[in-house]
């Protein structure tokens, strides 16, 4: 993909591209609307990291029965070790403010080579510890990264079309896990075994260069950073957990509702993320190829279904989609954990569906409530808050699952929680088809000189 970006300037009469490229085929996603290049080709360079971040993840569903049985952990402390590495993501608490600091790009880059580290350092781990040190060092960036990925594409990516490149956004991620369960079929005759997946967690860092020159500081955040007012990098970086305490004297109720929203769908989304792999190979008997061949399936569902998620999001509203695929998840995972044949494989491309489309809307709903100069750092608290109610989630099955079999019907039981981030999510404001500055444009900080001039947008 040809990159020529200057990163200094505005980009003024810019060539418009209409035409697809290369890696979104017209004939899977219909029609690109017309964008400028350059934001084209950020929203390329963005999802490519998103297609790396999220085939980490799949390893995990994936792997989970055969390095737990290579580690020697119990199958009754799975529920506590995988929340100790969903935990682990905690960190990035430390690192998120940065973005509204230093820069969207800078922390982007820069979560992108922690996480290709973690991932790479993962296959060499020999203990049940030394597995969990090296995926929080993973979990920690991928997290930021993710934030980040999301603020990048609502800060450059116009109203009219911002849900398409959401949309666009979740096919990286379903192509991610879509290529993690391709090379999972071949895990039995790989060298090494599940190590060798995690190897491949090194070709991010050798992509650099392309991200690098891909991928440019936004607009709004060089206008944000250029407010008068705005104090300096060295002041700003000795108070750099200022933007937390900003956050809940601007909207407190959407900080509380979003906080929550990304709770609770984590602790029910990725709490039957994390045993699909493990509860079809060791309870349905299913072959490591077979596992694959389910997996490879419902990924070609959802690639194209996740754009036209996005698109609906754009014509019904943020709001309405996330509610219809919060309410669907807990039956479709009942449905899964239940059925047999035909129904539970519907069941499993609606579990991937919910939770990619699901979690999309709330992570757009957390950047385009905001104002830029904490938008980076509130869409980490949500990445945040995901991280703990997943950690909760896991936590409260290691708790529950006191005989083998358990599992079965605790993991659908605690996916209900989604369905309060359902009704939640109808009391938050509006955000489709609007742009930031009216959604961010709050009066009372025209009363408050402190909250304007850390708060512009």
């Amino acid at each position: 993909m040809p990159i020529e970006i200057d990163h200094s300037q505005k980009r003024e009469r810019e060539e418009i591209r209409t035409e697809n490229p290369w890696w979104i085929p017209r004939f899977i996603f219909g029609a690109m609307p017309a964008l400028e290049s350059s934001k084209v080709t950020l929203l390329g360079c963005v999802t490519i990291a998103i297609f790396y971040e999220n085939y980490d993840l799949s390893l995990l569903l994936t792997t989970l029965e055969k390095f737990s049985a290579d580690l020697k952990i119990d199958e009754t402390q799975l529920g506590y070790f995988v929340s100790l590495i969903r935990f682990g993501g905690l960190f990035s608490l430390l690192v998120i403010p940065f973005a509204d600091i230093a820069g969207r790009r800078k922390l982007f880059l820069m979560s992108i080579i922690g996480l290709s580290l973690g991932t790479f350092a993962t296959a060499f781990s020999q203990t049940p510890g030394q597995f969990v040190f090296f995926q929080i060092i993973t979990r920690t960036f991928m997290l930021s990264a993710a934030a980040i990925a999301i603020v990048l594409i609502t800060e450059e990516i116009p109203a009219l079309h911002r849900g398409w490149a959401f949309g666009i956004l979740a096919a990286g991620a379903a192509v991610g896990y879509f290529f993690g369960a391709v090379f999972f079929a071949f895990v039995d005759w790989l060298p090494y075994g599940w190590r060798a997946l995690y190897f491949i967690g090194i070709i991010p860092l050798v992509r650099m260069p392309m991200f690098s020159g891909g991928i440019y500081e936004t607009q709004r955040f060089r206008d944000y950073k250029g407010t008068p007012g705005i104090s300096n990098f060295r002041h700003t970086l000795a108070n750099w957990l200022g933007p937390y305490s900003r956050l809940g004297r601007t909207y407190p109720w959407r900080a509380v509702g979003l906080a929550l929203m990304g709770m609770l769908s984590a602790g029910g989304f990725i709490t039957v993320i994390s045993f699909i792999g493990y509860y079809l190979l060791a309870y349905r008997n299913l072959a490591t190829w077979q596992l694959s061949f389910a997996l490879i399936s419902c990924g070609s569902f959802l690639i194209p279904g996740n754009v036209l998620a996005g698109r609906l999001s754009d014509k019904v509203g943020r709001k309405m989609a996330g509610f219809l695929f919060l309410t669907i998840f807990p039956a479709a995972t009942w449905l899964f954990f239940t059925g047999t044949g035909f129904l539970s494989y519907l069941a499993l491309i609606l579990i991937f569906a919910s939770v990619m489309a699901g979690t999309l809307v709330i992570r757009a709903l957390s950047t385009e409530l905001v104002p830029t100069s904490y938008r980076g750092t509130f869409a980490g608290v949500i990445t945040i808050m995901e991280t703990v109610g997943a950690g909760l989630g896991l936590l409260l099955i290691g708790a529950l699952t006191h005989h083998k079999g358990d599992l079965v019907a605790m993991v659908p039981l605690v996916s209900t929680v989604t369905l309060i981030s359902a009704f939640i999510l109808l009391l938050l404001p509006e955000s489709g088809r609007r742009e930031l500055e009216d959604l961010s444009a709050h009066k009372s900080m025209l009363h408050d000189p402190k909250l304007a001039n850390t708060s512009a947008s």
